[in-house]
């Protein structure tokens, strides 16, 4: 179980994971008990290792990772109020212990530099892909954090839209006729998003996904791919509005964008989840001696004010209705209330992507999924949230 998290340490390959982040500690070399490790340890002395303790809950992590079998994506689950991960799975996986010979038969070094193809890629933590409609969050949080534009402002939603030249269409060539904007976003109306894109201005749209991460590289406890946006001032009016529906088609110097890893829209449903605080995400809790004393624990931390709690809320609204009476029922669980946002993300390939993006309040916590199923048969991603959910609620409820 979680061998992208733990990693390996290895002569011949080196570390990854944990086991890189943390070696100085489980070998006893860092965060020390007492000031005579600390100096048996300059004099070249052997000394007890410690135990490094995760956020990782078993029973969640099991899930996340039950979900994944026979597919190929990645699920993050986080801790809305504190940041802290509760699970984090990619597939292909490998056992991490029988690394040396899963690498040496596969060729691979280990780096993660064979990309999409390796067994031992993060898909959570280093495939960047196009969001898709899950992205439609950060546009609605944009809009409604410009002013003037409210979740009962209407648009038409024809089944495609010239804007800067060129089309935008709905999923499936479907028109919606005049909507609202809470019932366009309960539909994942394309064509609507892309007008907001086109009103609000790449700038507005940009600042604002890098205000819930995009093109910032995090100090965090463990390796992260930047997920990007381009330069709005590189962006043509069609580009930024496929990117406000969150599907990049950008040529220029700056990269497309939005390019997001399952953890960044992950920290996205946190953010509105926590009344538009982004906390910084992590894996390391606290160190055990080999003593039985706790030494160092990480303290939860804000990395942004994401948006207005105000707009977090009217966004958190428009999520229950999506799993209510919009694209993502099948996330529902009786007797709880789940809020979320489902996806279709084109690839160039014969299949799209498949996202989802929610979360539930259980126990005094708000426990928050992304996952990205690539080249799926359909909306696979909601129902498969859902059974991480509801691994959730069984353990906090």
């Amino acid at each position: 179980m979680a061998s992208h998290i733990i990693g390996y340490s290895s002569i011949i390959y080196g570390s990854t994971g944990i086991e890189g982040t943390y070696a100085d500690t489980l070998a006893g070399r860092a965060d020390f008990n007492s000031w005579t490790d600390a100096f048996n340890v300059l004099a070249s002395k052997q000394v007890p290792g410690n135990d490094v303790y995760l956020t990782i809950d078993s029973r969640i992590q099991a899930a996340a990772e039950r979900v994944l079998v026979g597919e190929v994506g990645g699920v993050v689950v986080i801790d809305a109020k504190s940041g802290a991960i509760l699970a984090m799975s990619s597939s292909p996986t490998y056992d991490n212990n029988m690394f040396e010979e899963m690498l040496a038969s596969s060729g691979d070094d280990g780096s993660g530099s064979g990309g999409g193809e390796t067994m031992f890629f993060n898909r959570a933590t280093q495939g960047l892909y196009a969001p898709g409609s899950t992205f439609k969050i950060v546009t609605l949080a944009s809009a409604l954090s410009k002013g003037g534009i409210k979740l009962d402002s209407t648009y038409d939603s024809p089944q495609s839209i010239e804007i800067g030249g060129a089309n935008i269409t709905n999923f499936d060539a479907t028109a919606h006729g005049n909507v609202t904007l809470l019932r366009a976003f309960e539909l994942s109306s394309n064509t609507v998003f892309a007008q907001l894109a086109d009103e609000i201005g790449a700038s507005q749209l940009c600042k604002t996904a890098g205000d819930f991460g995009f093109n910032k590289k995090l100090d965090l406890d463990f390796t992260l791919s930047t997920s990007l946006m381009p330069d709005p001032r590189q962006m043509t009016k069609w580009e930024t509005a496929w990117a406000g529906v969150g599907q990049p088609v950008g040529e220029h110097s700056s990269p497309a964008g939005p390019q997001a890893t399952v953890l960044q829209m992950c920290m996205v449903g946190a953010a509105i989840a926590n009344d538009g605080v982004l906390m910084t995400p992590y894996l390391f809790d606290y160190v055990v001696s080999p003593q039985g004393a706790v030494g160092k624990t990480t303290a939860p931390r804000q990395l942004a004010q994401a948006c207005p709690a105000s707009v977090a809320r009217e966004i958190s609204r428009a999520m229950e209705e999506v799993v209510t009476q919009g694209t993502g029922t099948a996330a529902q669980i009786g007797g709880y209330t789940i809020r979320g946002k489902t996806g279709t993300a084109e690839t160039n390939k014969p299949r799209d992507n498949s996202w989802f993006v929610g979360y539930v309040e259980v126990g005094g916590r708000i426990v928050v999924v992304a996952i990205v199923i690539e080249q799926s048969d359909g909306a696979v991603a909601t129902p498969k949230a859902r059974e991480v959910l509801l691994a959730a609620i069984e353990a906090f409820g």
